[in-house]
């Protein structure tokens, strides 16, 4: 017996909608998973260029964090052995002394 054309086309397509929702549902869960890049520079103000990059570091995941928990998931700061990457550069300060102003780059997992 055959079916109608409309009840060939309906029958075809009963599992666009399900599949649809469920693609939507999975793309969207996994949305935030993964890595974020965060980015922090500080200006010349340390005398000390280890204390300047550590500074620099923790602002950057502190970037990082905040974009994985406004995508909506859990930043995971101790999966991720490497800190970040810190670059400096020097001037002499109005008494004479190096002052430093660092940039930190690092990437913060997100789970």
């Amino acid at each position: 017996m055959q079916f109608p054309a409309v009840w060939r086309t309906n029958v075809r397509t009963q599992w666009a909608f399900p599949c649809a929702a469920l693609l939507l549902l999975l793309t969207s869960a996994s949305a935030h998973a993964g890595t974020f890049a965060g980015y922090a520079t500080t200006g010349f103000e340390y005398a000390n260029k280890a204390e300047c990059c550590e500074d620099a570091i923790f602002a950057a995941q502190d970037n990082a964090a905040l974009d994985c928990e406004r995508s909506g998931g859990y930043p995971n700061l101790r999966a991720n052995s490497a800190r970040g990457r810190c670059d400096w550069a020097t001037k002499r300060g109005s008494d004479g002394r190096s002052v430093f102003k660092c940039a930190a780059n690092v990437n913060v997992p997100c789970r």
